[in-house]
């Protein structure tokens, strides 16, 4: 009897495409699993791994399936695919591992090479490594975070997202004005936008 195998992809953003992930997982489940046809199910989601309280049903459908046996094999494109928390991805696999279902990952297909070590090593660095991808995992996605929200809030400080805006000088844009100059004329004397100097002119001689 053949063994079932899907592929979860998941996708954090919009701008993400998923079928370059499915590609390389397709590969993998023809040259490592041996699957020909039907093509294996792929099960995609577009939503995040780092927040364990929003609700992932696709993925928890997923898992609920092989928990009952319908499943043999789950194939991700990276173990970030599943959580960006370390123990959470941990616990799946585990999980998984312990009722006989294995969850290959496309990127990290040298973990699988220590199922050959002796036992007890096998299981001891399996988990020491899945350990170690889960916990870089996580610190990538905590500098992703931060570098969103110190961009987010340069954005609401009014702060300029790329070059920072040069200050203009207003005293000597009144000073020009008063000597009969016209604003494109400042504006080449300040190298400034023509648009910019009016704007600002107009908003302090208020």
């Amino acid at each position: 009897m053949s063994e079932e195998v899907v592929v979860y992809l998941r996708t954090s953003t919009e701008d993400q495409d998923p079928e370059n992930q499915k590609k390389h997982c397709l590969e993998f489940c023809k040259k490592q699993l041996g699957t020909t046809t039907p093509e294996p199910e792929v099960i995609k989601e577009k939503q995040t791994a780092w927040n364990r309280a929003r609700k992932r049903p696709k993925l928890e459908n997923l898992l609920e399936k092989a928990r009952k046996g319908e499943i043999d094999h789950i194939v991700v494109w990276d173990f970030d695919r599943l959580y960006r928390l370390r123990k959470r991805t941990v616990k799946i696999v585990k999980e998984m591992a312990a009722r006989g279902v294995e969850i290959h990952s496309v990127n990290q297909q040298w973990l699988e090479q220590i199922h050959n070590a002796p036992s007890p090593w096998d299981e001891i660095l399996y988990d020491l490594m899945l350990q170690i991808i889960g916990w870089i995992g996580e610190e990538e996605s905590r500098k992703r975070s931060k570098r969103v929200k110190a961009a987010y809030q340069r954005k609401k400080d009014k702060t300029s997202w790329g070059r920072k805006e040069k200050e203009i000088d207003l005293e000597k844009v009144h000073r020009l004005r008063e000597e009969g100059k016209s604003f494109s004329e400042i504006a080449k004397e300040l190298d400034q936008p023509k648009s910019t100097i009016h704007h600002k002119y107009k908003k302090h001689k208020k």
